[in-house]
């Protein structure tokens, strides 16, 4: 039970925290880089455990990663097609 307690408080601590931050950049900078920086995150963090705690990433993680930086680079309208200003209707 104090296990499940400890993954709620963290997880709701964690996710606010995580949001509030979120929305306050969009109200600081420019959307597409908040955009970028929250996309990004996972790469650092698992950069971060391949450096510090020398743990490589498995093939599965490299391939969410490839997706990853693919979609951070769709939504900042880098690939031909893709315009972070452009709407859709």
């Amino acid at each position: 039970m104090k296990l499940i307690l400890e993954m709620f408080l963290i997880g709701t601590l964690g996710i606010t925290t995580v949001s509030f931050t979120y929305f306050l950049s969009i109200e600081t900078i420019d959307t597409g880089l908040a955009i970028v920086m929250w996309y990004f995150f996972p790469v650092i963090v698992v950069l971060i455990s391949w450096v510090i705690y020398k743990k490589r990433p498995s093939r599965n993680i490299l391939i969410s990663l490839f997706f990853s930086l693919t979609g951070i680079i769709i939504t900042t309208g880098q690939v031909k097609g893709g315009q972070a200003r452009q709407s859709l209707w």
